[in-house]
């Protein structure tokens, strides 16, 4: 606004156009020994309106901040190699997502893949010689009734859709190819991926068992998925393949399960389904068996996520939101807890 004096006053108020100018971090990954952050560095493109980001990475203390990659295209879920000789992580700079590696110390870098849909999260074997991730398997629907083909020349209208799904049409996404997700492993010194789970049945994102033999994941392969959507429990597939081994039975959801470091004990979250408008998401631990599965959480009156043993397995830290505000807390194994952070938010634990 003009001031007095004919000269032009400082805005001080958010304009809509600050939006290109602001910038956030994401997907902070830890390097083994403590010393490195790994994350991405979102920023955005006035020329595109696209939300991009690259890889960066700092010393643990905050100094040494630096860039690992740059351009317009998006990096996404670093995970160190359990030696910190290398990163995997997510990049569409090839034009579509794919898996690269990185090796720290020289900046080298491979694409590890060059698949036509995009891998998940990747996930490190305790022996660093493979990469778990989740990626989405196409299904052929067959319709009901078959056209004729049309003439040579002939402009026909588009074919109907054929759908037998209840879940067909998702908000931001349209109609829903027929398809789902499914765990697939690859040798880190290259090669072909290979799938491990298969079916009607999306699998969540998997941890590996201690002895590198299989994968941990939730997933709902219950006959009635369809209408029970939440009924997901814990499972277990080995390395070689086979039909997975469910490590839980209850009526609700079972997911993120995480793997105590001893591989001794298995956390996850979830409820007993009481088909409510709203439930609370509890904490749990099991024997890596699936035996003695028994409520950690206890009375705590709030959404537990985003779960994270101790290094000496004695407790968990977690996330939860509490009016309006994100915290992270700790729980022991007999259930007490206490606050970390408080007065933060947006937070996510890397």
């Amino acid at each position: 606004f003009p001031s007095a004096k004919g000269q032009q006053a400082t805005v001080s108020t958010f304009q809509p156009m600050d939006i290109f100018e602001l910038e956030h971090v994401s997907h902070p990954s830890i390097s083994p020994n403590g010393s490195k952050v790994a994350f991405i560095r979102n920023y955005r493109d006035v020329m595109t309106d696209r939300t991009l980001g690259n890889l960066w990475m700092a010393n643990f203390d905050g100094t040494e901040v630096r860039p690992l990659s740059s351009g317009l295209h998006n990096d996404s879920s670093p995970a160190w190699s359990p030696d910190g000789s290398m990163l995997a992580y997510r990049s569409d700079k090839s034009g579509k997502t794919q898996l690269y590696l990185r090796w720290v110390a020289s900046g080298e870098e491979a694409m590890l893949t060059n698949l036509t849909e995009s891998p998940g999260q990747p996930v490190w074997s305790p022996d660093g010689k493979w990469l778990a991730f989740t990626l989405f398997v196409s299904e052929e629907k067959s319709s009901l009734v078959k056209l004729p083909p049309a003439p040579k020349g002939a402009k026909w209208a588009e074919a109907p859709k054929y759908i037998d799904d209840l879940k067909y049409r998702s908000d931001g996404a349209g109609y829903l190819r027929p398809g789902h997700r499914q765990l697939f492993v690859l040798p880190v010194e290259g090669g072909t991926p290979r799938q491990l789970t298969e079916g009607p049945y999306d699998c969540g994102n998997p941890v590996w068992s201690a002895d590198g033999q299989g994968l941990i994941f939730s997933s709902n392969r219950h006959p009635d998925a369809e209408t029970e959507p939440a009924n997901s429990e814990i499972y277990e597939v080995s390395l070689n393949g086979g039909e997975p081994k469910a490590l839980t039975n209850r009526k609700g959801p079972d997911s993120n399960p995480v793997l105590s470091p001893d591989g001794k004990l298995i956390a996850y979250t979830g409820h007993d389904e009481q088909y409510l408008g709203y439930q609370i998401s509890r904490l749990y631990v099991m024997n890596r068996d699936g035996s003695n599965p028994r409520l950690i959480s206890g009375d705590f009156d709030r959404s537990i996520e985003n779960i994270h043993w101790s290094g000496d397995g004695k407790g968990i830290y977690f996330q939860y939101d509490d009016r309006g505000q994100t915290k992270v807390a700790f729980m022991t194994l007999d259930g007490k807890s206490r606050d970390i952070t408080s007065k933060v938010s947006g937070l996510s634990i890397g």
